[in-house]
């Protein structure tokens, strides 16, 4: 992606792609078939469409690659089973621990030294969604809500291991990912899959939930820290309830926008914060 060339650009990247990404729930409940067949199905899409897009050059598999693409097929696999098994709202919830694990990896593995205002918003992030979500989380789909918990440390692992490839390199964990999870959903395949809602959505999952909504992550977070490039994009989560007021009705609760108010918060003033010292916007290979 051209336009994105610095850190502001980045920025409205990953707008972009947390308005592609919260697509994700409503689209796959519209999917008939195993949800790992759902997600093999959406990820060989994708592989198509960035392999159309990208300058693709086979390039050899490193151990860094290999782990990014096994991070990023179990992410992809388990938030698709994970909406299945429970509600999109607690897969998104659980998933978005990443941000914490994030933090802790990176200070760990990257050396990133972790900031006053990163805690901060860490912990006004957390809280938020813990109300954005209050109304609606449930402890009865216990297999559903630990395959999401599950998700956010492969999620958070993706983000760490990803930021040691080298900048051109980025895309090729993503694109190999999708590949292997076409590969580990095949055997899942079924005639549902071939019904024509479920078509239309798994286009729609495939070109652009996940292959133009990585392309375009993948290109920004070469301009931003592991953290920047979870905590934007929080934002997703809430763009779900917008998606179900406009296609079904449903009016979100006092808590989810309490929740919602605290989420916003967060990712602003933390990026106007670090915006203002010159050391937090240079570019981080």
């Amino acid at each position: 992606m051209p336009f994105i060339k610095d850190r502001k650009t980045a920025v409205i990247g990953l707008i972009l792609t947390a308005i592609l990404w919260s697509t994700g729930g409503l689209f796959i409940k519209m999917v008939n078939g195993h949800p790992i067949a759902i997600s093999g199905a959406r990820a060989g899409i994708a592989a198509l469409f960035m392999l159309f897009i990208v300058k693709f050059k086979f390039i050899p598999f490193t151990k860094n690659i290999v782990f990014g693409m096994i991070f990023y097929s179990i992410t992809v696999i388990g938030f698709v089973t994970a909406n299945k098994l429970t509600t999109s709202a607690n897969a998104v919830l659980l998933q978005y621990i990443a941000p914490v694990w994030v933090a802790i990896f990176a200070a760990i593995f990257l050396k990133d030294k972790l900031r006053r205002s990163d805690f901060v918003s860490i912990a006004f992030m957390l809280f938020g969604l813990r109300l954005f979500f209050l109304d609606e989380l449930s402890t009865g789909m216990f297999l559903g809500n630990a395959i999401a918990v599950l998700t956010s440390f492969s999620f958070a692992g993706f983000f760490i291991v990803v930021k040691t490839i080298p900048d051109q390199n980025k895309i090729y964990p993503i694109i190999y990912g999708n590949i292997l999870s076409f590969l580990i959903g095949i055997p899942f395949f079924s005639s549902q899959l071939l019904l024509t809602p479920s078509i239309s959505a798994l286009l729609f999952l495939g070109i652009f939930q996940i292959g133009l909504a990585y392309v375009l992550y993948s290109k920004s977070m070469v301009y931003l820290k592991a953290l920047d490039a979870v905590l934007i994009p929080v934002i997703e989560p809430l763009l779900n309830p917008v998606w179900v007021f406009l296609f079904i009705g449903e009016i979100p609760t006092v808590t989810t926008i309490l929740g919602g108010f605290f989420v916003i918060a967060s990712v602003l003033l933390r990026s106007l914060y670090q915006s203002s010292n010159k050391k937090d916007i240079k570019k981080v290979a």
